[in-house]
């Protein structure tokens, strides 16, 4: 009787509740911030310090809700669109955190800035960090664990459908979260750490799948739309406005280049998001049904990649090679590479002759 009742709930809300959106949000934010929080040992517990609640929240929360919910208004321009939004994303490291002029950690020499910008904070954090831990990692995640498969599962099915590909994202995040967060940890009891991140983690997906059975709504009805996205990007500009005069104000450069080279950064970013977004043709209204994974197989996969991911870690301890390197690298090589990927990407979407045949 009582699996009729739940059988018969789950056919008539086929569309997510406010309290499904509200957790699903808490959730996502959640994955937001640790991914890159954590990875670095920036701020390895976020729960634990009222920084986390005070300042890692807002951020990351109304960064990845309002960039994703803009995102679903237009077709997705393919991974060069996920890029760009994940860079406007990381520049907040600029007018709320300044650290793209006045950096706190591995400050450079004043020859090497240009124009009062600091190019490898910048190189790292807007092209890489953000964009790749903060942003599009998240959603790729939750989109293949947390949800029924949608948009995102139709643009990019080599990652998303295929078996190889969601084995590379699972795997390879793992890998190299393990990676990162091992050659920064010295000692067995420093796990508690990582340990941490992934009891929490666990618990808010555990809870998203099992008892708000969440897994039947796609991450497009979950996101902010309409008035409620009007209502994040408001307090997004709020917080800018208010971490911006209240965080470091003496770093704010007070000569107009180190601004203007921000600026550009920022309409590098848009217009490579206008561009593309023009060339991309809209789904088809009728979509292939993609099956997703049932809750005992998500959990199983996530169970495994968390194993992973503590395996690579307690193998590191207690060396710092070759992580530290393979981050580095990562960080610069990848901030290059993807600078040099957008602007091949805006030149060609401007200058093309033909629009993008491929449908997203």
């Amino acid at each position: 009787m009582d699996s009729e009742i739940v059988t018969e709930d789950l056919r008539i809300h086929t569309s997510p509740r406010f309290h499904h959106r509200l957790f699903f949000w808490f959730f996502l934010a959640t994955l937001s911030m640790v991914l890159p929080e954590v990875m670095t040992l920036n701020d390895p517990i976020p729960w634990a310090t009222p920084m986390g609640w005070e300042l890692g929240y807002p951020i990351y929360g109304l960064h990845i809700l309002a960039l994703a919910g803009l995102m679903y208004h237009k077709p997705i321009g393919g991974m060069a669109a996920l890029l760009a939004f994940g860079g406007l994303f990381g520049l907040y490291e600029g007018y709320m955190i300044k650290q793209l002029w006045n950096p706190t950690w591995g400050v450079e020499q004043a020859w090497d800035t240009i124009g009062g910008v600091q190019p490898m904070h910048t190189l790292m954090l807007v092209f890489w960090l953000h964009p790749l831990m903060a942003y599009i990692i998240p959603l790729f995640l939750t989109e293949r664990l947390m949800v029924k498969p949608g948009r995102l599962t139709h643009r990019f099915k080599y990652i998303l459908q295929s078996k190889s590909g969601t084995r590379f994202l699972l795997a390879g995040t793992a890998i190299y979260c393990g990676l990162s967060i091992g050659s920064k940890l010295s000692f067995e009891s420093e796990m508690v750490i990582p340990l941490t991140s992934v009891a929490v983690l666990s618990g808010l997906g555990l809870f998203w799948r099992f008892v708000l059975r969440g897994g039947r709504f796609r991450l497009e009805e979950l996101l902010p739309q309409g008035k409620t996205l009007v209502a994040v990007w408001v307090m997004l500009i709020f917080s800018y406005l208010y971490y911006g005069s209240t965080l470091r104000r003496e770093a704010l450069p007070t000569a107009l280049l180190p601004h203007l080279l921000v600026w550009l950064i920022y309409l590098f970013l848009i217009g490579t998001i206008i561009a593309v977004t023009r060339r991309t043709r809209p789904l088809s209204d009728k979509l292939d049904e993609i099956k997703g994974w049932g809750n005992l197989r998500t959990v199983i996969i996530a169970a495994a990649t968390f194993f992973i991911f503590l395996l690579v870690i307690r193998i590191h301890l207690p060396s710092t090679e070759p992580g530290s390197m393979i981050t580095i690298l990562s960080f610069v090589l990848g901030g290059f590479v993807n600078i040099i990927f957008l602007a091949l990407t805006l030149l060609k979407s401007v200058f093309g002759s033909k629009p993008a045949a491929a449908s997203e």
